[in-house]
């Protein structure tokens, strides 16, 4: 009488946590190899391939896009549900395989990244959140397509206002009697203090817009240009306003090598005013920080860039007229596209 020894299996939610890590390896391991091997290399390349359409300069194709992408998800949760099922227990040398090939997953580059404004520098090209006084409920539409939802905020404990609204990076917040209150900072401008609330009070109520949610194409084959509006990161600047670790988006307007002036409304470059692209005699440009003056002057090193933002009204950009020259090491990429709010989408020339 033949004996065969019985497979020692992990529960099937280990399934899940290994479809998690590593795509198609419940299924691999379990002995569906071939299906293990599709659901890896499909959801390693085809997502990546589908947010190319998202860079595309055409409104329809990056709806297109948007709309592969979600599929694209729904068949990742499809691939993590199919992964409840029993597997069996793995050696050192698999696990290890599996910490190998997810590592290399990670690794792989990504043909795009998302990044969202998180301000109004840049408006009216891009816009941050916004913040208007209203008594008006939003609809389920309002939300999906124009990214708008109704907020209000009410007074839960009588009392008076102690102290000043204290402004973070993300909210106002005032203290009334003993509670503390966080509203958007862009509530501040519409809000209307007294000195004392009573209860249930109506303290702020308006609608809220998400702001422009970005795809960003890495510089992988392309040097970046004037007219580029990039993303970047802060970890190299050092100035007192400027927070380290987070990423801004503005445009290049100077290129390496370049002497860069402002003489109101123009940014000279080398004694020339720059004209091209259109967007540079559309704005009107200001002196501030380190270019008080039509005469001062940044000279670009080897491979700084000179950036600003869009929107030119005083003090609403903090940009290289304040903090200088950004190394090309920062750049994250070229911003290429709006994909949410789905009536915002549209190409980023």
């Amino acid at each position: 009488m033949e004996i065969t020894e019985t497979k020692k299996l992990y529960p099937r939610w280990v399934g899940i946590l290994l479809g998690f890590l590593l795509p198609g390896s419940a299924h691999y391991f379990a002995g569906q190899k071939r299906t293990g091997l599709i659901w890896y290399f499909g959801l390693l390349l085809v997502p990546r391939a589908f947010s190319l359409l998202l860079t595309i300069p055409s409104r329809p194709l990056i709806a297109v896009g948007l709309v592969l992408m979600l599929v694209a998800a729904f068949f990742n949760l499809a691939m993590l549900v199919s992964s409840f099922r029993p597997v069996e227990r793995l050696d050192f040398k698999r696990w290890m395989a599996v910490v190998a090939l997810m590592i290399t997953s990670m690794l792989f580059p990504n043909t795009v990244r998302v990044f969202k404004m998180s301000a109004q520098s840049m408006n009216p090209t891009l816009l941050g959140l916004s913040a208007e006084p209203s008594t008006n409920q939003t609809s389920f539409t309002d939300g999906l397509l124009r990214g708008m939802i109704y907020e209000e905020f009410r007074i839960s404990e009588a009392g008076p206002m102690t102290g000043q609204p204290k402004m973070t990076s993300s909210a106002v917040e005032l203290t009334i009697g003993e509670q503390t209150y966080k509203l958007p900072r862009e509530a501040l401008q519409s809000l209307k203090l007294k000195p004392i609330y009573e209860i249930d009070e109506l303290l702020w109520s308006g609608i809220l817009t998400a702001p422009d949610h970005l795809v960003v194409k890495p510089y992988f084959f392309s040097k970046p240009a004037r007219g580029d509006i990039v993303v970047f990161s802060t970890h190299m600047i050092e100035h007192p306003h400027v927070k380290q670790g987070t990423a801004y988006i503005k445009r290049i307007v100077g290129l390496p090598g370049e002497t860069i002036q402002i003489d109101p409304p123009h940014v000279i470059a080398d004694g020339k005013p720059i004209t091209t692209p259109s967007i540079f005699e559309q704005n009107h440009y200001l002196n501030d920080s380190q270019l008080t003056h039509s005469t001062s002057s940044i000279t670009l090193g080897e491979n700084e860039y000179f950036v600003l933002g869009d929107n030119t009204t005083p003090h609403e950009s903090l940009d290289s007229r304040h903090f200088g020259a950004i190394s090309k090491e920062s750049l994250l990429g070229r911003v290429c596209s709006i994909y949410w709010p789905i009536s915002r989408i549209r190409p980023i020339d």
